[in-house]
């Protein structure tokens, strides 16, 4: 039973952003679920997390404050304090490196404070065991795990749940992201384009397809080579969520949707660029594949593929 009495609040300058909100859900699950009580989910953008989340057993609340720098951090602050008593919240975990939010935190009469404990954090905490140095260079989910470890939170994984039959037999779909940040995380349209038609080559599929942050001439390639596909760009996250659900499994590039094809317990190929440093492995779900950016021979990625899956 969740008491409304009070609420925990959780700041996390990256989860704005759909990819660090999905690596981060069960870390929120896991405060919630200790403490029995709703969250607070501190955020830039709070759309992202309100769609994303909905999928989880967690009770929460999601509100907007920039924590900006300069002058215009005295009007964050102010807001900062209102709704802290407006949510009556009285402890507070800051996910995150960033000293600006824990000043806010220390400075609003919360009664706990936990942090990762780097630095100067360590005077405005509340909690006395740190993270050791050698964990800050290791990925945030190793980081989030060793924090909730200290601090004896018992950390749960689940998968999302969506209500439809997830294990369709002989199902013929498989989901291609083409989504990047970067450059550094993109493998580029020729290579996914290759790899497609070495798949359908071998059995015929249906495609589906999210491309919304660039230019692409995929689709043009596709309809040329007579491939079944369907465009899923331009999906709310809702949509995307129950589009990759009804997929056997997905080949993507390291970004948001990627996690979602993870959250729901897909099989999930995400080529890796040598170059790019978060080219860790969080779930069993998660089958990276680390290539070079010039990476030209397809049948090794397709044979990785086809180790795995039924293709």
């Amino acid at each position: 039973m969740i008491s409304m009495k009070n609420r925990i609040g959780i700041i996390n300058f990256s989860d704005f952003r759909l990819g660090d909100i999905l690596i981060n859900r069960n870390f929120y699950r896991s405060i919630s679920h200790f403490h029995k009580k709703e969250l607070v989910i501190f955020s830039k953008n709070i759309s992202p997390i309100e769609e994303t989340l909905k999928y989880d057993n967690l009770s929460f609340i999601s509100v907007k404050n920039d924590f900006r720098k300069g002058f215009r951090q005295i009007h964050d602050y102010v807001k900062f304090l209102n709704q802290i008593k407006k949510n009556n919240i009285k402890i507070i975990y800051v996910l995150d490196d960033n000293l600006r939010p824990i000043l806010f935190s220390f400075f609003s009469g919360i009664n706990e404070l936990y942090g990762f404990g780097f630095g100067i954090q360590k005077i405005f905490l509340t909690n006395k065991k740190h993270l050791k140095k050698k964990i800050i260079k290791k990925n945030k989910h190793y980081i989030l795990e060793n924090f909730l470890s200290i601090l004896n939170i018992p950390f749960s994984k689940e998968t999302i749940k969506i209500n439809k039959n997830i294990n369709i037999p002989e199902n013929n779909n498989i989901f291609i992201n083409l989504d990047s940040s970067s450059e550094l995380k993109n493998w580029g349209d020729e290579n996914f384009f290759k790899l497609i038609k070495k798949i359908n080559s071998v059995k015929k599929k249906n495609f589906i397809i999210n491309c919304l942050n660039y230019k692409t001439k995929i689709f043009d390639y596709l309809n040329d080579e007579n491939i079944s596909f369907k465009d899923v760009s331009h999906l709310s996250i809702s949509d995307l969520f129950n589009s990759i659900n009804n997929c056997d499994f997905s080949i993507t590039n390291d970004t948001g949707p990627s996690h979602i094809s993870i959250a729901l317990a897909k099989k999930t190929f995400i080529i890796f660029l040598e170059n790019n440093k978060f080219n860790y492995k969080y779930s069993e779900f998660m089958y990276p594949i680390i290539v070079d950016k010039e990476y030209k021979d397809i049948n090794k990625v397709y044979n990785k593929i086809k180790g795995e899956v039924n293709i």
